[in-house]
């Protein structure tokens, strides 16, 4: 065996690590270009440890090599080969890592700009932590119980959380974020991206868009997500939405439940497809958009169908009557005949929005008043209730009763 040493203040180059070599650099020690192809960067035990503060820059790691970084170690720019694997823990960290073999962080440990490519994988485990990851076709990224932080995964890469929280995740091109138990937070799931929610998993505050789909499975709870054009939410029996629900565009297709909040129109295109109305418990607010709609589904269209609005303040109840019951709390002020019912032509119907006609705008009434006055006082009259009558050629005032 043989054991390299890297002293403090000494920078090395070019070390090769075979089988049963150790490569230990101490605290103010730096080597460069090393190759790890048997035990790697470490310490007297012959596990391949690097501690104190040691630096290693531009690794190679192969198949068979290992390397562990710990009590302040720092790796920048280390390269693992399939076969390869490196372990960050207790205070080591991490940047610039390029995965093709595996990476464990564990408690204590810190990675940044790690890029997972095909046959790598990264598992940050309880109390490690990993930021900016770009996950690429056939790599991977498992989380359990630490933290993850603006990871992207795209082309055919994944993302699974089993435990844990993952914060500002980009999926898009075929990328996949599975979320199995944990926290995800804040997800942006853009086009060809993939967010799954399956039981013990939640998901707050998702952005889908573009394309993207948000899927939550039964046991899985999708907590205010906000749906963009081209964005798909669908949630599957069993599966719950709690938190409200944002349309800026996009449809959302929900045969599980919908808990208490605001499931708000914030543009003017949206479908909400329910096919469980019995579990809506939420209230819709912002559904005034010509081209907005409700979709009850399972509540078949039919010719005598009945809609009927009771205003109660600053909100109200929407009820639908055929062969079922449906009723809906609406936010706002609406009449019975705002609301149109249609054929959705696969046994449900459609609730939209028809705006009422308006024969006269307020400006054609106030000018149709004001042809009245035509060859009376003269133009520019001000008259004052209970007053005389006084000319004022360029303004026109209306002044209360009693003044």
């Amino acid at each position: 065996m043989t054991v390299y040493e890297v002293k403090s203040g000494v920078v090395s180059s070019g070390i090769h690590v075979d089988a049963g070599d150790l490569l230990a650099i101490e605290r103010g020690g730096e080597a460069d270009g090393s190759v790890i192809s048997g035990l790697g960067v470490g310490g007297p035990s012959g596990n391949g440890i690097m501690s104190d503060f040691g630096i290693a820059r531009n690794t190679l790691i192969t198949a068979g090599g290992q390397a562990i970084i710990y009590g302040g170690g720092v790796a920048y720019g280390t390269i693992v080969d399939e076969g390869g694997s490196t372990t960050i823990s207790q205070g080591g960290a991490a940047f610039g890592t390029v995965l093709r073999g595996g990476m464990q962080v564990s408690s204590g440990g810190y990675t940044s700009g790690t890029i997972v490519s095909a046959g790598g994988g990264e598992g940050i485990l309880s109390g490690g932590w990993s930021i900016g990851t770009i996950v690429l076709s056939g790599g991977a990224e498992g989380l359990a119980s630490g933290t993850t932080h603006r990871t992207v995964v795209s082309s055919g890469g994944n993302e699974t959380v089993f435990a844990g929280a993952t914060s500002s995740t980009t999926i898009s091109q075929g990328g996949l974020e599975l979320v199995e138990g944990g926290h995800s937070l804040a997800t942006r799931i853009l086009s060809g991206g993939n967010e799954q929610i399956t039981e013990g998993g939640a998901a707050s505050g998702s952005l889908v868009s573009a394309g993207g789909q948000e899927i939550v499975s039964s046991g899985g709870i999708a907590d205010a997500t906000q749906i963009y054009k081209g964005g798909t939410l669908t949630v599957s029996s069993g599966g719950a939405v709690s938190g409200g629900l944002t349309f800026h565009a996009g449809s959302a297709i929900i045969d599980g439940s919908v808990g208490a909040g605001t499931v708000r129109f914030a543009g003017v295109v949206g479908t909400l497809d329910l096919n469980d109305v019995a579990d809506f418990h939420a209230a819709i607010s912002g559904f005034k958009g010509a081209t907005e709609k409700l979709d009850i589904g399972g509540f078949g269209f039919l010719e005598g169908e009945t809609v009927s609005w009771k205003q109660l303040g600053t909100s109200g109840t929407l009820t639908i009557k055929g062969d079922e019951i449906a009723k809906l709390t609406l936010i706002g002020q609406y009449t019975a005949s705002d609301f149109k019912l249609a054929n959705d032509f696969h046994d449900g119907t459609y609730v939209k929005y028809l705006p009422p006609a308006s024969a006269a705008t307020a400006p054609g009434r106030f000018a149709e008043a004001m042809a009245g006055f035509s060859g009376r006082a003269g133009a520019g009259m001000a008259v004052h209730s209970g007053g005389s009558a006084v000319t004022e050629p360029a303004l026109i005032t209306a002044v209360s009763s009693g003044h």
